[in-house]
């Protein structure tokens, strides 16, 4: 995920995952790359949904296709 400054400050008070990391991102300063092996579960998606412009799920793209089509479906609600 591409998350904001103050998204890593929070995930590193409570990690998502043992193991997780939190980088830079060469791409934009302002933000970080966190990488976290998680269980895909409603919880999960529920948790990135709510986070709104907190994050951009990069990867796996069967994760991302669904953020993006969630999105746009509640999008077309207020069209």
């Amino acid at each position: 995920m591409r998350i904001t400054s103050w998204m890593a400050d929070h995930l590193d008070e409570t990690p998502l995952s043992d193991g997780q990391s939190v980088i830079t991102d060469e791409a934009n300063p302002d933000c970080f790359i966190l990488e976290a092996k998680v269980l895909d579960s409603l919880q999960l998606r529920r948790w990135i949904l709510s986070q709104g412009e907190g994050l951009v799920v990069l990867e796996p793209v069967q994760l991302r296709d669904w953020v993006r089509e969630s999105m746009q479906s509640v999008l077309s609600e207020y069209r």
